[in-house]
């Protein structure tokens, strides 16, 4: 008699999650497939997960790689879904590495069908974050024609383009797609989709290619660098410059803005009340298996029942996507 232990090889490697829909149960992002990368959507039951730290992998009860739909441009990334996970955006890519969007795209998930979005037949086209409104799907990101043009599609066709600034980008947008944070010129702002208007948050950033935006749009933070990890906090009036950090969500509690995010294989938790960047190992220390020590702080679920990492997995000696289901993402260490 012996023991046999069989193990199902995953078809990807090196998964990213760049955002979940409102309850958890949808996350996009990318994955290495055939040494490509590829757009990918992993769902997931939260309800039936016990509270605590899971393996992406040991509770996906479904990993789709979608399909771009532009044979061109077949490599690619989701970065954004919507709240009910029911329309993912992103981009289309000719590099392998899929290190530069060529198409801006968006996907129908119930049926994972590929809907390219109108844009410009140069490089540099990509649609970052989606929300819906009723029935009415809203995508935010940029066309390039000639230079980068902060672009909003409204139910797939182009609503909205800012055409009268030298070169910006839409990167996010509020569940019920009511504002969306801007880099225009180097500058952050808030756009607001009802009334047509645009607010200026920061007045210089020194990065263009990320911004998160919380639920309620009271805080914004902004890429401060093109080229290292650092950000700028619009909250309440008040501009914070944090150092040494990404942020990959952003939510405002009892009238605190927290910033969620990582640089250099550490998970902080920025706040904005004692402006202190506070180490996620030490915050959720007594949930983390033993050995799992997590990397970076990645999308957090509407409901906060769902926080996604990066994390050290000892067992296969790699950094996977882990997974804390039903932990306080505002609690202090124990």
């Amino acid at each position: 008699e012996a023991d046999l232990t069989l193990r199902v090889a995953r078809p990807y490697t090196d998964a990213f999650v760049y955002q979940v829909s409102g309850d958890g149960g949808v996350l996009v992002g990318s994955a290495k497939v055939g040494g490509v990368i590829k757009p990918m959507v992993w769902r997931i039951d939260p309800a039936s997960l016990s509270p605590g730290f899971h393996w992406l992998d040991e509770v996906a009860q479904q990993v789709v790689v979608l399909d771009t739909g532009v044979p061109s441009a077949p490599y690619g990334v989701v970065l954004g879904v919507t709240a009910d996970g029911q329309v993912g955006c992103g981009y289309g890519s000719v590099r392998a590495d899929a290190s530069s969007g060529d198409r801006a795209l968006a996907w129908d998930l119930t049926a994972n069908q590929a809907i390219p979005l109108p844009d410009a037949p140069g490089r540099g086209n990509l649609a970052y974050a989606c929300a819906k409104r009723g029935n009415d799907v809203y995508i935010v990101g940029r066309t390039v024609p000639d230079f980068p043009t902060p672009t909003i599609w409204k139910n797939y066709a182009i609503w909205h383009q800012n055409t009268a600034v030298a070169y910006g980008i839409f990167h996010d947008i509020t569940p019920d797609a009511s504002k969306a944070s801007a880099q225009l010129v180097y500058q952050g702002w808030v756009y607001d989709l009802d009334g047509g208007q645009y607010t200026q948050l920061i007045s210089s950033i020194g990065g263009a290619y990320w911004s998160r935006i919380s639920p309620d749009g009271q805080a914004v933070a902004f890429s401060d660098s093109n080229s290292t990890a650092a950000i700028k906090v619009w909250y309440g009036g008040s501009v914070y410059a944090v150092n040494n950090m990404a942020a990959y969500a952003v939510r405002v509690r009892e009238g605190v803005a927290y910033v969620f995010g990582g640089a250099n294989g550490v998970p902080y938790r920025w706040r904005s009340d004692t402006q202190a960047k506070e180490n996620l190992n030490d915050v959720f220390t007594d949930l983390l298996p033993s050995g799992v020590v997590l990397k970076l702080a990645g999308p957090v679920s509407l409901d906060h029942q769902v926080m996604v990492f990066l994390a050290y997995n000892p067992a296969s000696g790699r950094d996977e996507i882990g997974l804390l289901i039903g932990a306080d993402p505002f609690r202090t260490a124990p």
